[in-house]
């Protein structure tokens, strides 16, 4: 069965420590490893929204060395497939920094605006493709890069 790739990032810049200041998460960030093949590869590319440039694929050093965790979550090759579809389409929206600090603009971004912060993203894409990492309570709540990160479906396969 294929998989999927998640990085979970640790950044220590300016935004990256408002960001866990504000969502109580070691992580600042996650995105997928790009391009979506379903078996693990040595320099993947990044897919996920970022501040600046919304959602797009980056290279696969553009963070540096900054520490970071790797996930995987299994899946079937319709369903990988899938997601590497939705999140295809979703390549040039923009980053929504607001969702970070508000609530309401995290539901809102959840119900169909073309704007996502990076966990908003990676769980609309999942979502989209069929992957539900969480249930129905969570909607119009803010969801961290820990939330995705701890949500019992990803397994940690490496920790850098």
């Amino acid at each position: 069965m294929p998989s999927i790739y998640i990085r979970a990032v640790k950044g220590t810049g300016l935004v990256d420590r408002l960001i866990r200041a504000r969502t109580g998460s070691p992580y600042s960030h996650v995105e997928f490893a790009y391009p979506f093949v379903g078996s693990r590869v040595y320099r993947p590319s990044w897919l996920g929204s970022q501040p600046h440039g919304g959602i797009q694929v980056r290279p696969h050093d553009y963070l540096g060395t900054v520490p970071y965790d790797l996930f995987r979550i299994t899946v079937s090759p319709s369903t990988l497939a899938r997601v590497r579809a939705a999140a295809g389409a979703m390549i040039g929206d923009s980053y929504s920094f607001a969702s970070v600090f508000d609530d309401i603009a995290a539901g809102l971004a959840r119900l169909g605006r073309r704007r996502y912060d990076c966990s908003g993203f990676v769980t609309t894409a999942l979502a989209r493709g069929g992957v539900h990492l969480f249930n129905d309570s969570i909607k119009g709540k803010l969801i961290t890069p820990r939330d995705v990160a701890i949500n019992g479906k990803l397994v940690l396969i490496e920790r850098r």
